[in-house]
């Protein structure tokens, strides 16, 4: 997270934001959420089991869009068959 959700002031690494004092603990928990799904679909990956990396690289992108998210997404579509043409 680089700014606050509620008042767009830069983010200090604390638990509330310093300017309008929201509690910004529960949207870190659902960033360290969906980077844990990704290291879950990596790990898949790894294993080469596709329909698994889908799955978590899918509950990830739920919980947060990102770059390396989608990337992960689109991968595992293709390589689980998962993509509708």
């Amino acid at each position: 997270m680089e700014n606050c959700p509620a008042c767009n002031a830069k983010y200090l690494g604390r638990g509330r934001c310093h300017r309008c004092k929201s509690d910004l603990d529960i949207l870190l928990k659902i960033e360290n959420q969906a980077e844990e799904y990704l290291d879950k679909a990596l790990s898949a990956f790894k294993e080469k089991e596709y329909d698994k990396m889908y799955s978590f690289a899918k509950k990830s992108c739920s919980l947060k869009r990102s770059q390396k998210g989608k990337k992960f997404l689109s991968y595992s579509a293709i390589l689980s068959q998962s993509y509708q043409a």
